[in-house]
C-alpha cells in the first residue's frame, strides 16, 4: 500500500484476546482518561485517526476493530448488538481499563448504548455520532444489496482506492480523510490482489440484527450523552434525534451542518472540537 500523505499521528497497533477472539485495536496517547471509539458497519478503527490525533495530548484514545472488521477475528456467527456489547466490555477489562468514555458512529453508537446500560459503573459518557438505533427497515433494505453487489477484490491498490473514493457516503471526505481511511479499507492477498478488510457475511448478519429495540437501554443510561446528527443524515431523522435527546436522562443534541451520516469523515475538525468540550465536562470516577 502506498505510504500515507497525511499528518495524522501514527497509532500503536495491537491485539487483545477477548472472549475467545483476537481483536485488533489502534491506540494513541497515554493519558489517564480513556476514550474508546467504535466504528460503523463495514468500517474500521482507522476512521478515528483524526479524532485521536486531536485528543492524544490529554487522552488515551483506543479505536477497536469489532469482530468481523479489520484484522480482528471473523467468527462464523455472533454479530448481534449484544455480541458486540459483550466484546467491548470484555475488551476494556482485558486492557485493565476501569472507566472510559465511548464514542461511536452508526453501528458503534448502538453498541455504545448497550455497553452503557450494561456497565454503568464503567462508562462515564457517550459521544454518539449519527446514531442508527432508530434505523428503518427500508434503509437497511437499501444498504444490503449495495454490499452484496460491491466488488470484493481488486487487481491493484489504485483500483481499490478509486472504487472506495467513489462511494456516495464518502463524497464529503477531504483528501486527508480519504488517505487515512484507505489504510484500513483493504489488505493485500498472497496473489497480489487487494480485498476489503471486513467480512461480508459478518456485515450481512449485522444488518439482520440492527433493528432491535434499545429504548429501555436508552432510559437506563445514567452517564452524560452527546448526540450528533448529520444535517443530511438518511439514518437518523430530526424527529428520532429529538426523541433520543428527550429519552436519555442526561443528553444534548447538536445538528452538524454540511454533513451526511458520515460525520467523522465530513466534519472531522468539528467532531474533534465537540469531543474535547464533551470530554472536559464528563464526570470523573
Amino acid at each position: 500500500m502506498p505510504s500515507p500523505t497525511h499528518s495524522f499521528a501514527e497509532p500503536r497497533i495491537a491485539f487483545a484476546e477477548v472472549r475467545g477472539l483476537r481483536l485488533e485495536y489502534l491506540e494513541w496517547g497515554e493519558g489517564k482518561e480513556v476514550l474508546i471509539c467504535l466504528h460503523g458497519t463495514s468500517m474500521h478503527a482507522w476512521a478515528w485517526s483524526h479524532l485521536a490525533s486531536a485528543l492524544l495530548d490529554r487522552y488515551r484514545v483506543i479505536a477497536l476493530n469489532l469482530r468481523g472488521h479489520g484484522e480482528s477475528d471473523r467468527p462464523a456467527e455472533g454479530y448481534a448488538i449484544r455480541d458486540y456489547r459483550d466484546d467491548v466490555i470484555a475488551f476494556a477489562k482485558a486492557l485493565g481499563i476501569e472507566h472510559y468514555v465511548l464514542a461511536g458512529s452508526s453501528l458503534g453508537t448502538q453498541v455504545a448504548i448497550a455497553v452503557a446500560a450494561a456497565a454503568p459503573q464503567q462508562v462515564r459518557g457517550l459521544l454518539l455520532s449519527d446514531p442508527s438505533c432508530t434505523i428503518t427497515q427500508a434503509s437497511i433494505d437499501r444498504y444490503v444489496p449495495l454490499h452484496k453487489s460491491r466488488p470484493r477484490r481488486f487487481a491493484t491498490f489504485e483500483e481499490a482506492r478509486a472504487y472506495a473514493r467513489a462511494l456516495p457516503q464518502r463524497s464529503g471526505l477531504s483528501e486527508m480523510m480519504h488517505a487515512v481511511t484507505e489504510r484500513g479499507d483493504f489488505h493485500q492477498l498472497a496473489d497480489g490482489q487487494w480485498e476489503w478488510r471486513y467480512d461480508l457475511s459478518a456485515i450481512l448478519q449485522t444488518f439482520d440484527g440492527l433493528r432491535v429495540d434499545q429504548w429501555d437501554e436508552v432510559r437506563a443510561t445514567r452517564c452524560p450523552v452527546l448526540i450528533l446528527r448529520g444535517e443530511r443524515s438518511h439514518v437518523l431523522s430530526p424527529e428520532n434525534a429529538q426523541r433520543l435527546k428527550d429519552t436519555f436522562p442526561f443528553a444534548e443534541l447538536i445538528e452538524v451542518r454540511n454533513s451526511s451520516h458520515t460525520i467523522w469523515g465530513d466534519q472531522p475538525e468539528l467532531l474533534a472540537q465537540l469531543a474535547r468540550i464533551f470530554l472536559a465536562f464528563a464526570p470523573r470516577p
